[in-house]
């Protein structure tokens, strides 16, 4: 019971859509319960708030989100996705109470007189607080008059006004900012709107207020938003400027009061809105942009209704006040699509009429609806708005959109009454408001669009229901989370409006009513009249009131299909009993939720109870109806044959004449007349059931009959179906229609024939196509015929029976089905050939053909026209191929598509030949090499064609976009499903081009599903910008895609392995919270094994694949990622985690939920068993050219993603041995930075004209380019020319045709390929420097012109990286040519060319040093990179105020450039630390990945490099000298062939002296001096390769606990370390030994993860850094013969094992001699598995037999020194045993593989040479 109620919520929201900011004060009236009330809890997450007052007095407030506080420590990895899910959760219910606790002051409760309570609220008006979670099962009263005359509180108190002003920054969740983006998204309108989604839950992220359904309150809202909020990009905002067509509307929840512009600032308004209706915060919504509106009012329905319907003057007076009491609908979209609304939203008056007039009148004033952009979903539902997704809108000439978005406008106009102004009382009951919404819509779709479309759609929505009702539970569930899982919401939005339409036939049945058409206004009527508590309904009131108002009692059928859950599938068969004139039904049910026959998880139906219809249709043609009460599981009916048996002869002349006779009155008769049921015809007169196409000339005219290969059914002498004689014709079961469930029923097929031609229910006719399909005859193929022919059948039927005709095209029917599909179209769609023209041979019965031009005015035509066309690719020879003519047709249709005159756009049509072409290309068999060469050369000629056609048909896309998309769309599915089967190679760059933001939404997600398809999670660097995608992308509807696609994949993973017939039950593989028990080392249920299998073989193929491991647990964990990730892809990103890797404890009951697989990626591509396995390669396709991952839109003050580099490779195809080698590496570099997308369509042409004339800028007489530079420049050139970004650059540009303006004006020095072709050419260049200076040029004009993100910008990078690319290449042949290196026992020589050395002398090089250092300043300040460090940072300006707090010596290049102009800087050490200061301020500042820091890394590469040019030169030769001195006394431990002689190594005799890595033991000197020489130089790269690792900054300089507020950090780390101290160490020759500076190294690594938790950045950038330092350690300081390859892979399989145990913390460290001061006396040799696993990744090991003693040694020092009674000695027992089995093969190896005597053992301690290793025991 609360204390307190909420009566009125005021809030005022200043919009600021430029800084994607809102600034609110939020103001509640409360009305408190108790004067013991001392706090307030409100819901309020994200928000930042400023202050709160309760009466205009400051109190205080406590700000607590438990999401926020979840923590697992830093140990916790991946593993613990079980426990951090439960946490989560936990705190997700904690949030519910409200996450803003408002301290209340004293005496701020004050009691009122009887008489103020009275005046303040009348008696009757208060109610009494409902719980929050009232029993459900309850008895809900509704209250008398009298009894609310009764309830009256003893004392009421002053009503308390609490004002909260709080500022939200860029919001992730609850409210939506759209922005223009003048590279991707231009043409965009800026706009804001909000969702409500997760419900509840998404208020409360915009607005502090009490988040429930139950809390209802009348509000006042108040928007502060800019006049204008157009594309800013080419208007000017100014007052003269101002164009009043794009001012900002605001759209909101409620009535308009008022508007007028703000009083202080001109270019800002206010607009007022006011809701007296009470209603709960999640349905307040509001959506703000430069909207145009159009007006539906009740007049215009008014003309339109009297106009078209004969009424007489009474009926003409009642409609008339029906609709004078209707209210308007105002529809809003984005500028350009008022046309759009008019098609859209003008049946929407007739649905709210029909409601109306049906159910009960319009809850509030007006209807509004909103089209918005990025709408994650189809409608938002608010109180009298709905904000709906602008791919709902449709043109006039668009048709196939018309019938979702009339169903999809309808339901949102139907929530306002049930959803919003009656809620469920409690969560359990959701699935009754949303069926009462989804029976009110169908029904105006009965009432607008036919009842043979309800009918139908009906039909396919329980066969989908069935189909998905697996392992779910039943529709009430006391288990259904808060807030509610879109997926769970889908599923009851399907069954529940079945369930009550089910209700509603047995309700007309069994009572004497009308059913729900007079329960449902019955609710309405109690809600109007306040007698409905709260305006919420129970699932047991509602019944109660069924059962009250029909007289049907309800509780059977509630048991088995609310309270209980799953759908019937029955089996029928049938049997004619001669000797008792019956007919046996033979009948079987089981439930679609049992899965394995014994048990579920849910509550399950064992029996579903009740009367089915079945309808007998005997010889004589009368139907006879008979009730089948169903009781049991299995059931013999038996009902009675009505006719008179006798053998009934249907080929006899009696009945052929009979026949010719109905025929011919068909003929004659008005086609018209057959919509009218009551009409008798002449055919009833002559007492035959009128079939399909009687009448018609290609049934009736013999010639016809034979050309068309008519064959009917028992006349035929040679037919032996038995349908001449047969005793019934059809048998139909439910023929009313009244069960939610599957039936299988078997009759034959000339009775299904029957049924389908005879019967005029289109579910019937539906059903008997779905059985004939399986029956191919010529017979069936007439049938078929008929209904494809006759236009009296409904066109959804017609289509049908288009595809199942293509059923009946075999090779050994003669191809009747294709025979008579190719006549239809021919004669329809296609010009008249002359005969002699007509190409049609015996075998493949297809005319090739040109089409007519496209006439859609007769939409079922359209329709069928369609559906022939995918009829066509569906048939198959006898090797699983489409016959090449059909083809080769289906090309020609596309190829001569013509539109002209058309008044309805074929986009449609299009989209459905190119996905049928792509259908027809694919052969049904596994093997595509067998394939081929049954195709012959013509096939792959016919292929390229086609894949030339569709490239064509993409391309056109880009110059003129089809309506959203639909060809782009069509063609990507179907490049994906011919690279899928091996026809084409793997291209991911096309996709990965078309998922950036800025494409349409439908576009990006084909193209993400064609990436999960063909690569999955494979590959790691494309799962990271999944990732990135999910965390940055500025649509959050693209965020929940790709996150809800990973999980999708995962289902084809796991299937790939799996018998089919086991497929059902993966799909449904888990419901709410999961419920898929993964338990070790029990049984499971047969039917459930193959799906454990498959999540075991996925767990451990994901096992070893740490960075997934990281990037996930990152994601998850990350405080950065709180506002980013909402709730729905949390949860898809944990059921991910419970899918791929197993939680830490044992025998756990893993929960996993997902989604339904009925998505594009599987529905739209057809996947093979073969194809499944290679979409779920563990080698992931190649990328065949370097090219750049496209990134996420980054949205203002977010950090992008880090830097990547990707190596991908291509997979195992199905083609040829050749095909099959191993696939080639490419390196494909991938920056991260803040990238813009291109949208749909077309580049820019740089095809220009004028061409500058090149000759008149190249001097006479130079001296020639040397010959071989001269090939490489003309190799290089051919290769930048001839690749695909090239297009761009070839030419000059024009400023007119290239759109280019001032492009001369701002490039004073043009140039382009063409140009640098001819000068080649023509000799003009003397030096490849020259050359390259030039192609230089084309890149840096590229860069000046063209803004970063743009298409010419990313294109001019990609070319540019080619041409590095080829440079590398080109420049290690020169160091080849230019060195000689010349060996000698003890050294090396190298022997420079000086005349070469010479030339290449750089010219400045006898600068001083002050000029030098001039030099790098002026080279790095004009590098287009160096803008944000040219100035000193102002923070003021910048938004920054808190920079000087972290910075506290800043600097920049323009105080650098003013010392060195003023002499400051003694030598050029000075100048390189202030620049180093510059880019640590840089580093230390902004966050690795942000835009300022990516730059900086950028300057600090060009800095560097112009650094080592002027001062690193002979260092540089130094450092080559030395290097080749290593290698070869490196070589002679790693040459064994050669003898040791040859390289000055000791005699044999000297041999078993210890060695440290083929250098001489140290010195005296050295030990005193410090490392020296070679070893030195070594450790100064290590040191200097470190420094300069893209994620070393956070290690360079020393941790300041003050400026990162991390006072304690010296408390926690008593050795601080970093590489600057490590540097000055090593300069100052401080390192005795290379393991002192090793063991500094790694100090830096052990601080970090001894500080920050694991899944930190920092740690993150920690571990990477490690990993490069062994690896660099293990190149330069590695044991000779060090483990490499599967020995190294065995080696850290066991001790990563090892290292996770649950005994390892124990083992993972060293012992702190400090806290155990005599362990260095007990143990002489210490070890532990950190330091194992360090000198295993350095490469310290030569063998796993070191391994293997290492481990033991570790044992047994622990054995040692702990007794055997003691909790660390058992621990170690118990390691032991765990290493003995997962170290069984690294043991067997290790005892195989001893080294020879006298092999040398290197331990840790690089110099301290160890003896010889002993050999090892061996037991016999």
């Amino acid at each position: 019971m609360r204390r307190f109620i909420i009566n009125h919520e005021r809030f005022v929201l200043e919009i600021n859509p430029d800084q994607r900011s809102l600034d609110g004060t939020a103001e509640l009236t409360i009305q408190p319960l108790t004067n013991t009330l001392n706090s307030i809890r409100l819901n309020c997450r994200h928000c930042h708030i400023q202050r709160a007052l309760v009466d205009e007095t400051p109190i205080e407030f406590v700000y607590k989100d438990p999401i926020e506080e979840i923590s697992l420590g830093n140990d916790a990895d991946i593993k613990h996705h079980q426990t951090y899910k439960s946490k989560y959760l936990t705190a997700i219910r904690e949030c519910d109470e409200g996450e803003v606790t408002i301290n209340l002051p004293e005496g701020c409760i004050k009691p009122l007189s009887t008489n103020e309570a009275t005046l303040l609220h009348p008696v009757g008006s208060i109610s009494t607080p409902q719980a929050d979670s009232p029993d459900p099962n309850a008895i809900t009263h509704v209250p008398t008059n009298d009894k609310a005359d009764a309830i009256e509180p003893a004392i009421t108190y002053c009503p308390i006004t609490i004002r909260i002003h709080y500022s939200l920054q860029n919001p992730r969740a609850g409210v939506v900012f759209v922005e223009p983006d003048i590279n991707v998204a231009p043409y965009r309108f800026r706009h804001v709107y909000t969702v409500n989604q997760p419900l509840p839950g998404a208020t409360r992220t915009w607005l502090p207020c009490i988040d429930k359904i139950s809390e209802r309150c009348t509000w006042d809202m108040e928007f502060i938003v800019p006049r204008r909020m157009g594309n800013n990009f080419t208007q000017e905002s100014s007052e003269e400027h101002y164009d009043d067509s794009e001012e900002t509307v605001v759209v909101c929840s409620g009535e308009v009061v008022e508007q007028v512009l703000h009083p202080t600032d001109p270019t800002k308004k206010i607009v007022r809105y006011s809701l007296p209706i009470p209603t709960a915060a999640p349905y307040i919504g509001f959506a703000v942009g430069p909207f145009e509106m159009i007006k539906l009012t009740p007049s215009q329905l008014q003309e339109e209704l009297l106009t078209n319907a004969d009424l007489d003057e009474n009926q003409q007076q009642c409609l008339i006040a029906e609709i004078n009491m209707m209210g308007n609908i105002y529809a809003f979209a984005l500028p350009g699509h008022k046309d759009d609304l008019n098609v859209t939203c003008s049946f929407l008056m007739h649905a709210m009429h029909f409601y109306g007039q049906e159910y009960g009148s319009y809850p509030f004033t007006d209807f509004k609806i909103a089209f918005v952009e990025d709408a994650w979903s189809d409608t938002t539902t608010t109180a009298s708005l709905s904000i709906c997704s602008s791919h709902l809108l449709r043109s006039p000439d668009i048709i196939d959109q018309a019938y979702s978005s009339c169903q999809i406008l309808s339901l949102a106009l139907a929530r306002q009454w049930f959803g919003v102004n009656i809620s469920q009382r409690a969560w359990p009951d959701i699935w009754l408001i949303c069926g009462l919404a989804g029976l009110m819509a169908s029904t105006f779709i009965k009432r607008h669009l036919g009842n043979s479309e309800y009918r139908l759609r009906l039909k396919k929505d329980i066969e989908l229901c069935c189909s998905l009702d697996v392992d779910r539970p039943p529709l009430y569930s006391q288990a259904l989370p808060s807030p509610l899982d879109p997926e769970d919401l889908d599923f009851i939005n399907l069954k529940a409006p079945l369930v009550l339409y089910m209700l509603d036939k047995r309700m007309c049945k069994g009572g004497s009513t009308l059913g729900l058409s007079r329960v449902i206004p019955k609710i309405l009527v109690l809600a109007m009249s306040g007698e409905l508590p709260g305006n919420a309904i129970s699932t047991h009131y509602f019944l109660k009131l069924c059962r009250k108002v029909s007289g049907y009692d309800t509780r059977l059928f509630a048991d088995q299909w609310v309270y209980k859950s799953g759908c019937p599938k029955f089996t029928f068969s049938y049997q004619f009993n001669r000797k008792k004139m019956v007919v046996e039904f033979h009948m079987r049910q089981e439930n679609t939720n049992a899965r394995s026959g014994e048990h579920s998880d849910y509550l399950v139906t064992p029996v579903f109870t009740g009367n089915l219809t079945a309808r007998i249709h005997e010889a004589d043609g009368t139907p006879y109806e008979h009730i089948l009460d169903i009781r049991a599981i299995t059931h013999k009916f038996e009902v009675q044959f009505n006719t008179k048996y006798k053998r009934i002869r249907r080929n006899t002349k009696r009945f052929l004449a009979k026949q010719a006779a109905a025929a011919a009155a068909v003929a004659e008769e008005n086609p018209e007349n057959d919509d009218d049921p009551g009409t008798v015809t002449a055919v009833g007169m002559l007492g035959i059931i009128p079939m399909l196409g009687l009448g018609m000339p290609v049934f009736e005219d013999e010639e016809q009959r034979r050309e068309w290969h008519v064959a009917e059914w028992g006349q035929d002498e040679e037919d032996t179906s038995g349908a001449a004689s047969a005793t019934f014709d059809w048998i139909r079961l439910d023929a009313e229609f009244e069960w939610l469930c599957t039936l299988e029923f078997q009759q034959p097929d000339y009775m299904w024939a029957a049924q389908l031609t005879k019967d005029r229910d289109v579910v019937a006719q539906y059903e008997a196509l779905h059985a004939l399909k399986r029956m191919p005859s010529l017979q069936t193929s007439t049938s078929l015929l008929r209904a494809l022919l006759d236009p009296k059948c409904f066109y959804k039927i017609r289509m049908d029976a288009a595809y199942t005709l293509a059923s009946c095209a075999l090779p050994e029917l003669d191809w009747v089905g294709l025979l008579q599909l190719n006549k239809v179209f021919y004669r329809r769609f296609c010009f008249s050939l002359n005969s002699s023209r007509v190409d049609m041979d015996d075998t493949i019965p297809v005319t090739l053909a040109i089409p007519r031009p496209n006439n859609f005015s007769n939409l079922p035509d359209y329709f069928l026209q369609k559906s022939m066309v995918i009829a066509f690719s569906q048939i198959r020879d006898a090797h699983g191929l489409v016959p090449l003519k059909i083809r080769q047709f289906l090309l020609d249709l596309l190829k001569y598509n013509d539109n002209t005159g058309n008044e309805f756009s074929d986009n449609y049509y299009l989209a459905t030949l190119i996905s049928a072409l792509g259908d027809a290309l694919v052969p049904s068999i596994s093997d595509v090499h067998e394939a081929r060469e049954l195709d012959g050369p013509e096939g792959e000629q016919l292929l390229e064609a086609a894949k030339v056609e569709i490239e064509r048909f993409r391309t056109l896309d880009y110059v003129v976009p089809s309506y959203h998309n639909v060809i782009t769309i069509s063609c990507l599915q179907t490049l994906t499903k011919l690279m899928i089967n091996g026809l084409m190679e793997v291209d991911l760059k096309l996709f990965l081009l078309y998922t950036r933001y800025g494409n349409y939404f439908s576009v990006r997600y084909t193209a993400f599903d064609s990436l999960f398809i063909l690569c999955g999670l494979s590959n790691n660097d494309l799962t990271e910008y999944f990732l990135s995608i999910i965390k940055h992308d500025p649509s959050i509807a693209v965020s929940h895609y790709v996150a809800r696609s990973m999980l999708v994949w995962l289902g084809l993973a796991i299937k790939e392995d799996v018998d089919p017939m086991q497929s059902k039950v993966m799909e449904e593989f888990a419901e709410e919270d999961g419920r898929a028990v993964i338990e070790d080392n029990q049984s499971k249920p047969k039917m459930v094994s193959p799906m454990f299998d498959g999540i075991q073989r996925l767990r451990r193929r994901f096992q070893d694949n740490e960075i997934l491991q990281e990037n996930l647990w990152k994601m998850l964990t990350s405080t950065e990622n709180l506002q980013s990730l909402d709730h729905c892809i949390r949860k898809y990103l944990l059921q991910l985690c419970e899918y791929v890797y197993k939680p830490v404890e044992s025998a756990l009951k893993v929960t996993i939920k997902v989604p339904p697989t009925t998505t594009t990626i599987t529905t739209v591509l057809p996947l093979t068993s073969e194809s499944t396995k290679e979409c779920v390669e563990e080698k992931p396709p190649q990328l065949d050219h370097q090219q750049q991952l496209p990134q996420p839109q980054q949205q203002q003050e977010q950090p992008a993603p880090p830097l990547l580099r990707l190596s991908i490779s291509k997979p195992i195809q199905k083609n040829t041995p050749a095909q099959e080698a191993t696939p080639k590496q490419t390196l494909i570099r991938v920056k991260t930075t803040h990238k813009k997308a291109i949208p749909v369509s077309p580049p820019p042409s740089l095809s220009t004209s004028p061409e500058p004339n090149p000759s008149s800028s190249f001097p006479s007489k130079r001296k020639s380019i040397p010959p071989n530079d001269f090939k490489d420049c003309r190799r290089i050139l051919g290769k930048l020319q001839k690749h695909r970004s090239a297009l761009l650059f070839l030419r000059p540009v024009s400023e007119d045709l290239d759109g280019a303006p001032d492009y001369y004006k701002i490039i004073k020095e043009p140039m382009d390929l063409g140009t640098i072709k001819t000068k080649l050419e023509r000799s003009i260049y003397t030096s490849f420097d020259e050359f390259e200076k030039d192609v230089r040029l084309i890149f840096n004009n590229c860069y000046t012109y063209n803004r970063p993100g743009t298409y010419v910008y990313n294109e001019g990078q990609v070319l540019e990286s080619i041409f590095d690319t080829e440079l590398r290449a080109f420049r290690g042949k020169e160091e080849v040519q230019h060195i000689t290196i010349v060996e000698s026992p003890y050294t090396k020589n190298v022997t420079i060319d000086e005349q070469q050395k010479q030339q290449q002398q750089p010219p400045d090089h006898e600068k001083s040093v002050f000029g030098k250092c001039a030099s790098i300043l002026s080279t790095v300040m004009e590098n287009p990179h160096a803008f944000e460090f040219l100035r000193p940072v102002d923070p003021i300006k910048q938004g920054i105020p808190h920079y000087f707090n972290v910075i506290k010596e800043p600097m920049d290049l323009g105080t650098i450039k003013a010392k060195m102009a003023s002499g400051q800087y003694k030598d050029q050490h000075q100048f390189d630390s202030d620049m180093r200061l510059m880019l640590n301020n840089c580093y230390r500042f902004n966050p690795p990945g942000s835009y300022v820091y990516n730059e900086g890394k950028q300057i600090e590469k060009v800095y560097m490099k112009e650094w080592r040019a002027f001062f690193a030169e002979k260092r540089k030769v130094q450092e080559l000298l030395a290097d080749e001195m290593e290698n070869a006394t490196s070589s002679q431990h790693e040459s064994e062939s050669k003898p040791l002689a040859e390289h000055g190594a000791k005699p044999d005799s000297e041999q078993n002296t210890p060695v440290e890595l083929g250098l001489s033991p140290i010195s005296q000197d050295e030990e005193h001096s410090g490392i020296q020489g070679s070893k030195k130089r070594r450790c100064c790269r290590i040191l200097e390769k470190l420094w300069n690792h893209e994620v070393a900054t956070p290690f360079q300089y020393p941790v300041d606990p003050a400026a990162l507020n991390i006072p304690d950090y010296l408390d926690v780390i008593k050795r601080p370390m970093d590489l600057s101290a490590i540097r000055r160490n090593l300069e100052e020759n401080k390192y005795i030994t290379i393991r002192e500076f090793e063991m500094d190294v790694r100090q830096i690594f052990w601080n970090c993860y001894r500080y920050n938790d694991g899944s930190s950045a920092v740690v993150q950038f920690a571990k990477a850094l490690e990993a490069f330092f062994n690896k660099q350690w293990a190149s330069k300081f590695g044991v000779p013969d060090k483990l490499q390859g599967d020995d190294l892979e065995l080696a850290r399989k066991v001790v990563s094992k090892l290292r996770s145990h649950d005994t390892a913390p124990i083992f993972n460290e060293p012992v702190d001699a400090n806290a155990f001061p005599d362990y260095p006396t007990v143990v002489k040799s210490p070890m532990d598995l950190r330091t194992i696993h360090e000198k295993l990744e350095s490469g310290q090991y030569n063998s796993l037999a070191q391994v293997d003693d290492d481990i033991m040694l570790m044992l047994n020092n622990c054995y040692t020194y702990n007794s055997a009674v003691t909790y660390v000695h058992g621990q170690g027992k118990r390691l032991e045993r765990y290493y003995k089995n997962v170290g069984r093969d690294l043991r067997k190896h290790a005892a195989a593989t001893v080294g020879p005597p006298g092999s040398i053992a290197l331990s840790s301690k690089h110099d301290d040479p160890l003896p010889p290793a002993k050999s090892r025991r061996k037991k016999h």
